[in-house]
């Protein structure tokens, strides 16, 4: 987060230096800054600039920051900087793209359901009434229009009525690429004349043809279109998501707002648009037909509506800086070259700030030690630019932490993990934790193995990390689990990613290494395979290993239900009775001897869809060798973790799927055994989902979650 609040500060400033943007001796807070605010909003706070303004100079990015409504001012003042931001990194996405691939697409963004249709105020009448055809439903708003690179890069975009079909869409099109550019499309785009007329200027369009079209393609190129418009699906299953609503809290203020505000703004663009453009572009060293180009978007904001239509510039406008966020996480690594580029965009992990909350940081008086600062500073030229300050201390200092207010005091944030990792396994023995194996994130274009098998302890008393050795087999995915003081570590797969033509791909191989590590000795010891590789899920119950469910690709239905029970006085294996329902990425605890096993990823009958989301919980009597089902959770969920605390178990975040929409949770759950009963807590101050919890004193230390390397510790006894 820290790297990419800078880079995207540095291209602003510098882009605004660029083109000889001015700005009153007197300001406080400058436009770059201004512009910065709002893409941190979108890209870590949902849009919500609010909050993203307080978490900024919170922590001392922006200490001359502005109140909410007179930042709302600002913003609204410079709707023409971000669209020339816009065009400079859509210049740079097409000369990142020698193959000059491209895609089109759209896609519908409801203003209301179909119910609300007559008391909608933002749009009326029968202009902005469109179908769905791939849903064989109506909706009522605008449609989207994308052009993005093979890679995903959008470099055009803008929004017509909902009634337009695809084909007018295409006509709106500006098409400003290099000779010899290809253009996909599916078959809603098929326009014979529009083909032609893009052959005559060098481009190709390539649209999905009709069974019935007299322009078919040999299957060879129809299989390259199939695989290149894999990437505007995959940008428009983002931003399909965004309703209306959530569009309009970009900005922080109401829809009716920002239609009168930017209506204005649309008036005076039209009344003197070439005027503005030269100023904005005039010192500028772009290439030589972007104002041009600039000039035909600007006249294509004005499409013919209806009567009482609504202006579109509020989408145009504001609903591309959302879009920005990701182009500009895209074109980082290679422009900062033309500005300044203090860092390195190739680090393996980058430092990650997690706010615990942000109305109790905003009561704390003292300033945090660490900080990197956008403020001003003086230069010698006529217009006031802006500098970095940067000092080097801790970000938040302990006292600052315990300062916290108690809505915070159930958290707390230790050391770091030194290694950046998911999918690996933690364990306890004589009071320190320690962390086994995973997966690493290799950098960019390196491919290969990417199973870790590196071991690291960590000291809670000291808050210290130390390495330990190796584990002999890298994996991914292990389970571990101690019985007399030694750790086993149990299955796994191996992970490795393979550059494709187009992209890149991964394989794994499921495990039945079994390998014992002695904490003493700091050495490993071969112990005998599973009877079947697998990923799978253990547990310690009367000094035996219970390996229940997990996952093996080779299978048919790769979930699994079997258990396996290894006796490590005599290293050998046997069988116990399977679960009702297999499942993998579940939690599993023992409470009084027995086994529960909650949630995770079951087998779904759907088509297509091969992991189910459970919220399921089975335990497991090693006495009787019987399961039999519990009082499920309110959610299914799964890669969640869980720990037990007086004999309750405390189920702590994971992740859910939903129609291809991926979920992190933040919820923590407690489940009472002893009256079959769920009880809801207060949620973490972040979705989490892969990460592993151990219980020290009473308190869970949370290890991980997705990608990041943070140790927080929740505290049960601290009332909320």
């Amino acid at each position: 987060m820290d790297l990419t609040i800078v880079a995207l500060y540095t291209i602003c400033d510098d882009l605004l230096i660029a083109i000889g943007h001015q700005e009153h001796p007197q300001t406080k807070m400058s436009d770059a800054e201004v512009m910065t605010a709002a893409l941190v909003a979108a890209r870590y706070f949902g849009g919500n600039q609010q909050t993203a303004c307080a978490v900024l100079k919170t922590l001392g990015y922006i200490p001359n920051m502005l109140g909410h409504s007179r930042f709302n001012r600002r913003l609204h003042r410079i709707p023409e900087l971000f669209q020339v931001l816009f065009e400079y990194l859509a210049e740079g996405a097409k000369a990142k793209n020698p193959d000059g691939i491209y895609v089109i697409d759209s896609f519908p963004i409801p203003v209301c359901d179909n119910i609300r249709i007559s008391r909608s105020r933002l749009y009326q009448g029968e202009a902005w009434r469109g179908k769905i055809a791939s849903k064989h439903r109506y909706f009522y708003g605008i449609k989207g229009n994308l052009m993005v690179t093979e890679t995903g890069e959008i470099v055009e975009v803008f929004f017509t009525p909902g009634r337009w079909n695809d084909v007018q869409g295409l006509r709106s099109y500006r098409f400003d690429l290099s000779e010899g550019s290809k253009v996909y499309a599916d078959k809603a785009y098929c326009s014979y004349g529009v083909e032609d007329a893009l052959q005559e200027a060098g481009i190709s369009l390539k649209p999905a043809r009709k069974k019935n079209s007299k322009r078919q393609y040999p299957p060879w190129e129809v299989y390259l279109q199939q695989l290149t418009r894999k990437r505007v699906e995959v940008t428009i299953s983002y931003l399909g998501e965004m309703t209306a609503k959530e569009i309009s809290k970009f900005l922080g203020v109401s829809v009716n707002t920002i239609t009168n505000r930017l209506w204005r703004a649309r008036k005076r663009l039209r009344e003197d648009q070439e005027l503005l453009v030269q100023e904005v572009l005039g010192g500028a060293q772009f290439p030589t037909n972007l104002t041009e180009n600039i000039m035909r978007q600007v006249a294509d904001l004005k499409p013919t509506p209806p009567p009482v239509a609504k202006p579109l510039l509020p989408w145009g406008a504001f609903g591309v800086a959302t879009l920005l966020v990701a182009m500009l996480l895209g074109a980082t690594n290679q422009y900062l070259a033309h500005f300044q580029k203090p860092y390195s965009f190739e680090a393996v992990a980058e430092p990650t700030v997690e706010i615990v909350d942000t109305a109790i940081l905003l009561d704390i008086d003292s300033k945090p030690d660490r900080r990197n600062q956008t403020g001003r500073s003086v230069s010698t030229h006529k217009n006031i630019g802006t500098g970095l300050q940067t000092t080097e201390t801790p970000l938040v200092s302990d006292a600052q932490r315990n300062s916290l207010g108690p809505a915070t005091l159930q958290w707390t944030r230790k050391a770091d993990m030194p290694t950046a990792r998911i999918s690996f396994a933690t364990s306890i023995v004589t009071g320190k934790v320690f962390v086994i194996g995973g997966n690493i994130q290799l950098k960019r274009d390196e491919f290969g193995d990417i199973s870790a098998s590196t071991v690291e302890m960590y000291d809670p008393k000291t808050d210290t990390w130390e390495r330990k050795s190796d584990m002999p087999t890298a994996r991914s995915g292990v389970s571990v689990s101690v019985v007399d003081g030694k750790i086993y570590a149990i299955g796994g797969s191996k992970i490795k990613t393979i550059q494709m033509p187009r992209g890149f791909s991964s394989e794994s191989e499921e495990l039945a290494t079994v390998e014992m590590y002695d904490p003493v000795t700091d050495t490993w010891t071969q112990k005998a395979d599973m009877p079947t590789p697998r990923k799978t899920m253990t547990c310690v119950v009367d000094d035996k290993i219970y390996a229940v469910g997990g996952w093996l690709t080779t299978n048919e239905q790769p979930q699994l239900g079997t258990v396996v029970i290894y006796d490590p006085a005599t290293d050998t294996w046997t069988k116990a009775r399977s679960m009702n329902r297999a499942r993998c990425s579940a939690a599993i605890d023992v409470v009084n001897g027995e086994i529960y096993a909650i949630g995770g990823l079951g087998w779904s009958h759907i088509e297509d869809q091969v992991n189910l989301c459970l919220s399921s919980v089975e335990v497991f009597n090693p006495k009787t060798n019987q399961w039999r089902e519990r009082t499920e959770m309110s959610a299914p969920k799964a890669l969640h973790a869980a720990s037990v605390i007086d004999g309750k178990i405390y189920v702590i975040g994971g992740y859910f799927t939903k129609n291809e929409e991926f979920k992190k949770l933040s919820t923590i759950e407690i489940y009472d055994p002893a009256t079959d009963h769920w009880i809801q807590k207060p949620d973490m101050p972040i979705g989490k989902w892969g990460h592993k919890t151990e219980v020290i004193d009473g308190q869970i230390y949370i290890f991980g979650g997705g990608p990041v390397t943070s140790v927080q510790v929740y505290d049960p006894r601290a009332v909320p």
